[in-house]
């Protein structure tokens, strides 16, 4: 296991890598901090955030439970905003990838979130983008929001971004032909592109945050 000041750098630097065109050094730097917290803390409570923030860094815990507390609060630091650099950076140099979409009830809350994850060959799926809706808004939109996603993790500088052929999770993927979606729950597609696509910020904005939707 690394050591606390190691770790802290290679989150600083991996960060840089990913999110250096979309946000500034210092909010990196509190997206570090926040991620080394995380880590550390193995918890997402903003209190225990700050608190293991606090030892592996030796700050003093009240300070880096404020940290945390502006980085959640943060307008600059918008989840949706980052996705485009973060499947870029989760694709890579694939030419052909498999994903998985599915929906997860919290009763409890009365939300949903929606997920989609790049399927690897070592047996875990990767998240590429996922958000949170009142279940009171899915009435007839449920749809709506699994384009809204395929549209973003989509969103491309290239003129051959990748094309999406979504079926239900145990139909044929087709290989060839025009893009489909085929409905399923949950629904797993590939991706296909003749040259890698060059993810940028989405062009569709996400529902009104207002609404209760969250996006992280």
């Amino acid at each position: 296991m690394r050591a606390p000041k190691e770790r802290f750098d290679f989150i600083q630097e991996f960060l840089k890598r990913v999110f250096g065109d979309d946000l500034h050094a210092k909010r990196i730097l509190s997206l570090a901090n926040g991620t080394l917290g995380v880590m550390t803390g193995a918890a997402l409570a903003v209190s225990l955030i700050g608190q293991a923030l606090a030892t592996a860094r030796g700050l003093i815990a009240k300070s880096a439970i404020k940290q945390v507390d502006r980085l959640l609060s943060n307008a600059g630091v918008a989840p949706w905003d980052l996705f485009g650099s973060w499947i870029a950076e989760v694709v890579g140099e694939r030419r052909d990838i498999v994903v998985a979409m599915d929906w997860t009830d919290f009763d409890r809350d009365n939300q949903c979130t929606l997920a989609l994850h790049l399927v690897t060959s070592h047996g875990r799926a990767t998240p590429l983008l996922w958000l949170t809706v009142d279940k009171d808004e899915l009435k007839d939109q449920r749809n709506d929001f699994e384009d809204l996603c395929l549209a973003t993790s989509n969103c491309s500088n290239s003129s051959t971004p990748l094309a999406f052929n979504m079926s239900s999770a145990f139909a044929p993927t087709p290989t060839s032909g025009p893009p489909m979606v085929k409905r399923g729950k949950p629904a797993i597609g590939s991706a296909r592109a003749d040259a890698r696509g060059n993810c940028a910020t989405p062009k569709s904005p996400p529902p009104d945050r207002r609404s209760g939707r969250s996006y992280a």
